[in-house]
């Protein structure tokens, strides 16, 4: 996949803040944001209830932007419910994809706390639920037949390439929606927010400068 990320974030530094669009137009960098080679699934049968590749780009550059170990963010959010077709996408498929400046907010959260906003993301599968999260940066199964809030099996949860450790600190990037409990994520309320610094307003439906 050749990405914005590569043409654009170079010179810019993957840590700098990212900068709101208008929807119309991206100051200093193409309309043509992405190339992909293959269709991006946004529907909502299916990216509220599995990984997607669509889901993945979104997340993975969260987690990359913000130097996060985990990134999560709430299906509800990305609303196309379409087939983005490959080929160029362009800035205007972004904002039919993300319609709400949500900022971001990089969380302190322990291991335990990163396992019960995993299973607060499953816990109403196979409903379409806006919870389902769409994560980076961890992989974890679950067993739909369990009861909701028990349904993941610990062990096989990793951050990274490391098995989940309950009493360590991870970062963890999400939207600030969700760092103010809803969608169920009360854990979330009870992290440490390490950012935005500076004044700055990250958003997710933003690039970079």
């Amino acid at each position: 996949m050749k990405t914005f990320v590569d043409e654009c974030m170079t010179s810019l530094g993957a840590a700098g803040p990212w900068i709101k669009l208008s929807g119309r137009q991206l100051s200093g960098c193409p309309k043509e944001l992405i190339w992909v080679e293959v269709d991006l699934d946004s529907r909502f049968a299916s990216i509220r209830t599995q990984e997607t590749n669509l889901g993945n780009f979104v997340v993975d550059v969260m987690r990359y932007a913000m130097k996060a170990d985990v990134a999560m963010l709430n299906s509800g959010t990305l609303r196309a419910d379409a087939i983005i077709e490959k080929g160029d996408i362009k800035v205007r498929d972004l904002v039919n994809l993300l319609p709400m400046l949500d900022e971001l907010c990089l969380l302190q959260l322990t291991g335990t706390q990163v396992l019960a906003a995993l299973e607060n993301s499953v816990s109403q599968y196979p409903r379409l639920e806006g919870r389902f999260a769409q994560v980076s940066g961890v992989t974890f199964s679950f067993d739909a037949a369990k009861p909701a809030l028990a349904r993941i099996e610990e062990r096989s949860v990793k951050i990274g390439d490391e098995p989940l450790q309950p009493e360590k600190s991870y970062k963890l990037v999400t939207k600030d929606y969700l760092r103010k409990g809803k969608d169920g994520y009360d854990v979330f309320m009870d992290g440490i927010c390490q950012g935005p610094e500076h004044g700055e307003n990250w958003t997710w439906r933003s690039l970079y400068r």
